[in-house]
Formats: C-alpha cells, sequence, structure tokens
C-alpha cells in the first residue's frame, strides 16, 4: 500500500502534529525510558495472538464428544432450533502439504444433500485422540467439527492442542456460586468488569480482568525491556509489538511503548519516493530518489547521499538541509528521519520474501501457501465465502517472523492478528461454518510455514475471544456467554522439553447437566463459569517467552495470586 506525498504535504509532515502518531505507530518511544529487564539474547521466540471477535461458540467448534451427561445436555438444548452438532466419529484425513490435493472431505453425497453447511451440524466430528479428560468416574472428550479437519490433524500430530473452560477470572469461584446476589464491592472483588459484554475483549488485553482502564499485558512486557528503538533505531525498529489489525489491539499498547501496525498487504511506502528498484525507468527512479532526499533534507538529515543521486543535488541538500535550534521540532524531524528509514528499509527487505515462491509447501489444495482462497470458495461448498483476513495476515506475520529473526536479528516478537465475524446470535448456521472454515486452514498455512523455516518450536499460536456462547439458543443462534474452548498450537510434535505439549487437552469440563442436580457451573442460559483463567493461559506462554516470574505475577497477571496453579502446564518440562 502507498501514500501519495505533494510538496505541501512535506511541509505539513515537516510540523504537524500527525507524524507523531504516526512515528508512535512505528514503535518510537514518545515517553521516557525505564528499564527493569532486559531482552532475552539466547534463542528467537515469538508469540502470535488470534482474536476470534465478537465471542465464538467453542461449542459447535469443539463438540462434546461422550454418552454423559456433557453431551446430552449440550445436545438436547440445541437441538430444538437446529444447533446441535451430531458426535458421529470421522476418520481424521492425512491433510497433504507437498503439492498433492486434499480429496475433499466434506461433501456429504448420499447422506445428506446440501453444502458444507449442512456438514458443520449433521456430518459428524473428528475424534483427536488427546482430547479427553475425566470428570467424576466418567471419561468426557471433544471432537472437532467435520468443516475443521486441518485442525484435527494439528491436534492429532501433536501441535496444537485444546484449553476447555477458560476465561476470564479475577478468583476461582466456588460451584453453585449465585453471582447475581453479589453486592458493588463483591462484584469489584469477584467477577470480571463488562462480563457477558463485547467490552470484555478489554479485559482480555489488560491481564486483569476486574481493572480495564490500565494497558495491554503484551504492551507492559515491551516497557519492561524496554526494545523500543531509543538510541539505535535500526536495532529494533519496531518495537517488540506488531498488530495487522486495525482495531483494537489494546494487548500491545504498553504505558511508555506503543506498537506497531502494518498492513497485512505488506509495508506501507510513500509512493513517488521508491529508490530500490531493480529495473525500470531510470529518468522516474532519479526524480523519486530526488523526492525521498528533499524530505530528509526537509526533516532535518545531514549529508543526504542517496544512491544515483547526482553529486549536485549531493552537495545542494548537504549544505541547505532544514535546520533549526528548537528542540521540539528538532525532535519531531528526528521522528520523521526514523519513520521513513524504518519503512524504507522495510520494503526492500520485504520485497525478497513476499511472493508465494517463498515457502515450497503447500495448502491442502495444491496451492501456495496462503493462496487466496476466495477465488475457487465453491470447494468448500459455502454458501458464505470464509473470509480471508486471517489468511492473509498469518502470512504476513510468517514474513515478518523470518525478516526478524534473519534480517533484522530480533530475539523476541509479539503479533496480533484479528478473525472478525463470531458475534452469531442468528443466521449462525450460515455464518459459523464459514469462519470456522477460515481459521482451520489459516492455522494449518500457519504451522506449515513454521515448520518450513525451522521455527515450529519458537513460536507459540494461541487464540482468544470476547466470551464463549451460551448452552441454550435463541432460536436461531447463540447469546454472550462466559467460558469457552481456546487453541493453542507451536512445536514439532515431539513433545520436547520446553515445547508445546500438543495433542492434548487441559482444563476442566464444566458440569452441564440441565437436570436440576448437578447445575454446578451454569449461571442461566447456560452461562457456565470459567474452570480456567484466561491468566493461567497467558502467564504459561509469557513464561516461555522469558518474561521473568516475578514480573509475570507482580506486573502482568497480579490476580494469579489468587490461583493455585498460577501456570497452566502448557510446555514440557
Amino acid at each position: 500500500m502507498k501514500k501519495k506525498i505533494q510538496r505541501r504535504d512535506l511541509f505539513k509532515a515537516a510540523f504537524a502534529t500527525g507524524g507523531l502518531a504516526f512515528a508512535g505507530n512505528l514503535g518510537i518511544p514518545l515517553g521516557v525510558k525505564s528499564v527493569s529487564a532486559s531482552v532475552p539474547t539466547s534463542d528467537y521466540k515469538a508469540m502470535v495472538c488470534v482474536f476470534l471477535q465478537g465471542g465464538n461458540d467453542s461449542l459447535n467448534m469443539l463438540v462434546p464428544f461422550a454418552n454423559s451427561h456433557y453431551h446430552d445436555a449440550r445436545y438436547s438444548s440445541r437441538a430444538e432450533s437446529n444447533l446441535a452438532v451430531k458426535d458421529t466419529e470421522l476418520t481424521i484425513p492425512n491433510v497433504p502439504h507437498d503439492g498433492t490435493k486434499l480429496v475433499n472431505p466434506y461433501r456429504i453425497d448420499g447422506y445428506v444433500e446440501g453444502p458444507i453447511e449442512e456438514a458443520y451440524l449433521l456430518k459428524g466430528v473428528y475424534k483427536p485422540g488427546g482430547l479427553t479428560n475425566s470428570l467424576s468416574a466418567e471419561q468426557e472428550a471433544l471432537g472437532v467439527n467435520a468443516v475443521m479437519p486441518e485442525l484435527a490433524r494439528l491436534i492429532e500430530d501433536k501441535k496444537a492442542s485444546v484449553i476447555q473452560n477458560v476465561g476470564t477470572l479475577v478468583r476461582p469461584l466456588a460451584s453453585g456460586t449465585n453471582y447475581k446476589s453479589f453486592n458493588d464491592l463483591e462484584k469489584l472483588t469477584n467477577l470480571p468488569t463488562f462480563l457477558f459484554a463485547h467490552n470484555q475483549r478489554k479485559v482480555l488485553h489488560t491481564g486483569v480482568a476486574n481493572n480495564p482502564k490500565i494497558s495491554g499485558w503484551a504492551g507492559r512486557i515491551a516497557d519492561l525491556w524496554d526494545v523500543n528503538p531509543t538510541n539505535s533505531p535500526l536495532n529494533y525498529p519496531f518495537g517488540l509489538n506488531i498488530s495487522y489489525w486495525p482495531g483494537s489491539y489494546h494487548l500491545l499498547r504498553g504505558d511508555k511503548t506503543s506498537p506497531t501496525l502494518l498492513s497485512r498487504n505488506g509495508p506501507t511506502n510513500y509512493e513517488g519516493m521508491d529508490y530500490n528498484y531493480a529495473k525500470g525507468d531510470t529518468k522516474a527512479n532519479q526524480t523519486n530518489m530526488r523526492r525521498r532526499a528533499l524530505f530528509q533534507a526537509l526533516a532535518g538529515k545531514k549529508n543526504v547521499t542517496m544512491n544515483n543521486v547526482t553529486s549536485e543535488l549531493k552537495d545542494t541538500l548537504a549544505n541547505n538541509y532544514y535546520s533549526t535550534d528548537d528542540a521540539w521540532r528538532g525532535f519531531y524531524g528526528g521522528l520523521l528521519q526514523t519513520s521513513e528509514d524504518v519503512i524504507s528499509d522495510l520494503s526492500v527487505k520485504w520485497s525478497n520474501v513476499s511472493t508465494d515462491e517463498f515457502f515450497s509447501r503447500k495448502d491442502p489444495y495444491g496451492n501456495p501457501l496462503f493462496h487466496d482462497y476466495l477465488t475457487d470458495y465453491e470447494k468448500f461448498e459455502l454458501s458464505e465465502k470464509p473470509p480471508q483476513t486471517l489468511n492473509k495476515q498469518l502470512s504476513a506475520v510468517s514474513r515478518m517472523i523470518h525478516l526478524g529473526k534473519n534480517s533484522y536479528q530480533f530475539n523476541r516478537q509479539i503479533f496480533y492478528v484479528c478473525l472478525g465475524g463470531f458475534d452469531t446470535h442468528g443466521n449462525q448456521n450460515k455464518s459459523h461454518p464459514s469462519k470456522l472454515r477460515a481459521l482451520s486452514l489459516s492455522l494449518w498455512n500457519f504451522q506449515m510455514a513454521l515448520e518450513e523455516m525451522g521455527l515450529a518450536n519458537n513460536v507459540t499460536t494461541f487464540t482468544m475471544s470476547d466470551f464463549g456462547r451460551t448452552l441454550t439458543n435463541n432460536g436461531d443462534g447463540t447469546d454472550h456467554a462466559w467460558g469457552a474452548s481456546h487453541i493453542v498450537m507451536g512445536g514439532d510434535g515431539n513433545n520436547t522439553s520446553g515445547n508445546l505439549v500438543g495433542g492434548k487437552l487441559f482444563g476442566t469440563f464444566p458440569d452441564l447437566a440441565m437436570d436440576g442436580g448437578t447445575l454446578d457451573y451454569s449461571m442461566g442460559k447456560g452461562r457456565y463459569v470459567p474452570t480456567t483463567s484466561q491468566d493461567q493461559v497467558n502467564a504459561a506462554i509469557c513464561q516461555w517467552f522469558g518474561v521473568p516470574t516475578n514480573d509475570i505475577e507482580s506486573k502482568l497477571f497480579p490476580n494469579l495470586t489468587n490461583f493455585g496453579e498460577k501456570y497452566l502446564s502448557l510446555f514440557a518440562s
């Protein structure tokens, strides 16, 4: 994406405060410097948050699979409005990545005629072996919806795991707790702010369920490590945190640091200022480089020396750069210089890894990884096109991980991506399948890219969402609830020390019996209380990431002290 620059814009950019926001989005520090720890330097690691915006109905993504009260309660409560997924066991397909094509496993000829939306409910579920847990004497299990064979294969191959009934918690709540009877003080000390509301995503981002007014927990990691480029801008030009979603990314905002916001289509550049043409119109290149040199001179850069700029122009710029004794204008000019240098440098590096040929592995249909499957979505037999946004975002993340580790030699990075459309109050059987289809394919493509780069053990990807959805239905969809199942992905499948434990179910099943006798976690409409806190998940990932324990428990997730098990055992010891 390019932004046209005209002469008047150059002068406006030199003095207007808008450039500070632009600089802030590049991770350039706008506040004081304070260091309590340093970035780990022994290896490379990245964490990737995949936010499912709107509140994903995980009960239809990861389906109860057992002849028990857990399955029976869920199925009976949704069957009346045709929202119940059958638990017929399906064979998990071998998903190829070598150019051969996956035989379409979604067709249901001879069983039910119709598009994949019918398979979403009526075909059955894949049952990876590790998704079992115990509740009393009964074995409970989860199956993966039929529209997500790639996710099922990742779990079966121990490259992804599931966390059951996780959500925002201030402290554990005892079975049968009547939260509606809490007074204001009890609500503040026991319940998350904005419970059952979309604003709850903000408290997910802060890491403190009863305080939505503070910065994001990933942003506070950047504050602690102070990775903003204060003294050497090109050593860590993007800060720690990068978002590929233009909307809510509070997770990455610190008190002293800002995230970098990048386009999923590639780095933003200034049209008419490109200078790294391998081929092209020589005259046009000269003009573009003169514009860039003028921009730098106006920003106060001394001795501007661009390749292929004429000697006469070099001498002119060297002796006539914009200068000022005004400290504020000098500071601002420095920000402009740094932001332009960073963007130009990234554009050059990005051009070397932005083609489909960068990865040799293929998607499940023999196309290049991260292929634009909107062009042939009919293969999936969906009446609603699967959104391409997450696939594009994870494609950009994979390339930035490659650049971060190899070109920039970063040691740590945090990425935020998002897939919207999960607020399924209505029309769920049409809209939800396409979102799950997009999630499954995108995660598969990303994992294959990481494996090809040899970084499967260096990146942990995890989903979050506003909340889960109600066990009961509203006639055509489901409503806002609390606890939900989530996915964590990473590792090479060997579960070796220090790496993600894949192919496992973490957390505790809620008791969803609707007979009135054992409604331990139900809070009306099938809103069940989480049995695992999101903080316990985040803390385990941050510990793997290298954040010191004291910082995790005091500065990132202070409510951890309320839980006996502070860190979920997601990683092998």
